[in-house]
């Protein structure tokens, strides 16, 4: 990217307001910026997830590790 921009300063200066709050929010929490088709790809070379998911711990299974016969009761 830096030998295709060359001076940074002026290439951010004909951004628009708008792409450059979209820009600022994705620089500020480390979320890739990229249409969609972009994201999937870098999720797939890093084997990780990008994209903000719901908050708190994630329900791995529906059945307790120990005894699968007895369901997990979720609050």
């Amino acid at each position: 990217m830096i030998t295709e921009v060359g001076n940074w300063k002026e290439f951010l200066s004909l951004s628009s307001e708008e792409e450059m709050t979209a820009f600022r929010k994705h620089e500020r929490t480390c979320r890739p910026l990229g249409q969609e088709l972009f994201v999937d790809r870098v999720e797939v070379m890093l084997a990780r997830t990008l994209r903000t998911q719901k908050p708190g711990p994630k329900k791995t299974d529906q059945f307790h590790i120990l005894s699968p016969e007895i369901p997990v009761q979720y609050s």
